[in-house]
C-alpha cells in the first residue's frame, strides 16, 4: 500500500480513501488487533509499534499493517494514531497478540 498525504485534500476524498484502504484490507485479511496510540498514556512510539509488527509477523503469510495518523496542528494533544495489524488466519492475529502483549486473545469460537 501507499502512503496517503491529506494536506491539501477535502473531507469527502479524505473518507473515500481512507474507507477504500481499509475495506481491502478488511477483504484480504479480516482478523485486527488495532492499537491506538497515546501520548499521555506514554505507549509506544507508532514507529515502534509498526516494527514490532513487522518483526514479529515474518514467517506469517497475509500480513497487511497501516497505520493511520491524524496530527493536531497546534500541540500533539489532539493526535490520533491507530496501527491496525490485520492478519489472513486468527491463529495468526492470537499469536501475534500473545508475542507482543504477553497476553492471550479470547477465542471467537
Amino acid at each position: 500500500m501507499r502512503p496517503l498525504l491529506v494536506s491539501a485534500m477535502h473531507a469527502e476524498e479524505f473518507k473515500a480513501e481512507v474507507s477504500q484502504i481499509l475495506r481491502q484490507t478488511w477483504d484480504a485479511a479480516r482478523f485486527w488487533v488495532i492499537y491506538e496510540r497515546r501520548e499521555d498514556r506514554q505507549d509506544p512510539e507508532g514507529t515502534d509499534i509498526r516494527n514490532a509488527a513487522f518483526r514479529l509477523t515474518r514467517g506469517y503469510s497475509g500480513v497487511i499493517v497501516v497505520t493511520l495518523s491524524l496530527l493536531g496542528k497546534r500541540d500533539s494533544a489532539n493526535d490520533l494514531e491507530l496501527v491496525f495489524v490485520c492478519f489472513e488466519q486468527d491463529f495468526h492475529r492470537r499469536n501475534f497478540r500473545v508475542r507482543y502483549e504477553g497476553k492471550p486473545l479470547p477465542n471467537q469460537d
